[in-house]
């Protein structure tokens, strides 16, 4: 009799011990099996955006490491695309952007002209606005027909460039071919962004974080040179490169680039010309 409770007893131990190497062999094939099915969800795309601020890849700033070919010498300088570089808008001193020191003046007369651009993201819709002193015209399409549109403006094209927020909703019905005569005035109701965002074709490498820009007479698509772009943050001018990462600190008053190696920076309230 006590043989066979020992035996009995023997044999539930061996199959409590069974039915538990049963059961880790299952876990270990259900773990297996959702670890295959998780690796085949595809990621979640991620825009091509920089965080919410700059400061994370932001160099390190000492005023003393500043390289200035020209020492602040300047209380405003202003800058036209065609004229050049003045102590005031087209008068003062006119500036030698190699040198620093005054020039001769050269006046080209010319009417005034500035260049915008916009994104819609509820409908993905790009857009050019040219605005001249008899109005201008309005350009919105997709992100292919804008690429076309760049390639075919070869002024426009592989360059950074800075857009703003709108709704084209908002905007008077355009005219054929999505060009239609109009004034600023057409555009006060577009719902058009105080914030800027830097776009390389049609490929955002920033959010819309940066400033605005309220120099009537130098708006952000001229402040640039082939892959930098000047640009205010928190009321402060550094300068990007065409991947959104920072080339020069936000620590300036105003920066205007000059060419890929100096720029007019105004530091402790007066210009010079400094060594990017």
């Amino acid at each position: 009799m006590m043989t066979y409770h020992l035996l009995l007893e023997a044999g539930l131990r061996r199959s409590i011990v069974c039915k538990c190497f049963l059961f880790a062999v299952l876990l270990f094939l259900c773990c297996l099996a959702l670890t295959a099915c998780t690796n085949n969800v595809p990621l979640e795309e991620t825009p091509a955006h920089i965080e919410d601020t700059p400061t994370l890849s932001e160099p390190i700033f000492d005023e003393n490491d500043l390289v200035w070919r020209v020492e602040p010498t300047y209380n405003s300088i202003s800058y036209c695309g065609i004229c050049g570089f003045s102590t005031e808008d087209h008068g003062g001193i006119w500036v030698d952007a190699k040198t620093g020191q005054a020039t001769e003046p050269w006046y080209h007369g010319h009417g005034g002209e500035a260049d915008y651009f916009y994104y819609d993201g509820k409908k993905e819709l790009y857009g050019y606005f040219s605005n001249g002193h008899s109005g201008g015209y309005l350009f919105l399409g997709s992100e292919n027909e804008f690429s076309d549109f760049l390639e075919a403006n070869d002024w426009l094209s592989n360059r950074l460039l800075a857009f703003q927020k709108i709704d084209s909703d908002r905007i008077k019905e355009l005219g054929p071919d999505n060009y239609d005569p109009l004034t600023p005035y057409d555009l006060s109701d577009a719902n058009i962004s105080e914030k800027y965002a830097l776009v390389y074709g049609t490929i955002f490498v920033s959010d819309f974080i940066y400033d605005n820009d309220d120099r009537y007479h130098l708006n952000y698509f001229f402040n640039r040179v082939n892959n930098m772009i000047a640009m205010r943050f928190n009321d402060k001018w550094g300068i990007l490169d065409v991947n959104g990462n920072i080339v020069v600190a936000f620590e300036f008053e105003d920066i205007i680039l000059i060419d890929e190696e100096t720029a007019f920076a105004k530091y402790n309230g007066q210009y010079g010309i400094l060594d990017i």
